[in-house]
């Protein structure tokens, strides 16, 4: 009796572990993988300036896609950074834009006042994370500042 029980267990094991016809294969016409890049950095600013240095920390790229991009225009925000990923000739693959790390807007509330207050400051130094997403390969990272919603310098060129 036992010995039926283990067989049809074998059976069943056997059976489940099976793969299925096509799997692994990808059809013609499919969509091309889309690839994650998570990027860790360092931001400082250069003593007696306005100029930042940007130093990239990590960086992994992993097969996958973002379910939500919620697209972030320039003028959100009053100082911003532009994430470029580029090709090897140079052409735009895909752009990011995020808020400046090094200058913020912080709101608080001051005595009992109970109402919000805001204010800007700016940091010497700040790591930052970004993730970002491409259809196709590219080799390298253009990041560009943007301060007071007018001047646009590019601050880094990374290979990757």
């Amino acid at each position: 009796m036992s010995r039926l029980y283990i067989c049809i267990l074998l059976l069943l094991i056997s059976c489940s572990a099976s793969k299925k016809p096509g799997a692994g294969f990808v059809k013609p016409g499919a969509e091309p993988v889309s690839l994650l890049v998570f990027l860790n950095f360092k931001i400082s600013k250069i003593s007696d300036s306005e100029n930042s240095v940007i130093e990239l920390i990590s960086k992994k790229k992993v097969n996958g896609k973002i379910n939500i991009i919620n697209e972030i225009q320039p003028a959100q925000y009053t100082n911003y950074l532009t994430i470029d990923l580029l090709d090897d000739n140079d052409n735009l693959v895909s752009t990011t834009i995020i808020e400046h790390p090094l200058y913020r807007q912080v709101e608080f509330t001051a005595d009992d006042n109970k109402k919000l207050l805001s204010k800007s400051i700016s940091l010497k130094e700040e790591s930052f994370f970004v993730r970002v997403q491409s259809k196709s390969s590219f080799s390298k990272i253009a990041i560009s500042e943007s301060l007071n919603k007018s001047i646009t310098k590019k601050i880094s060129l990374i290979d990757f």
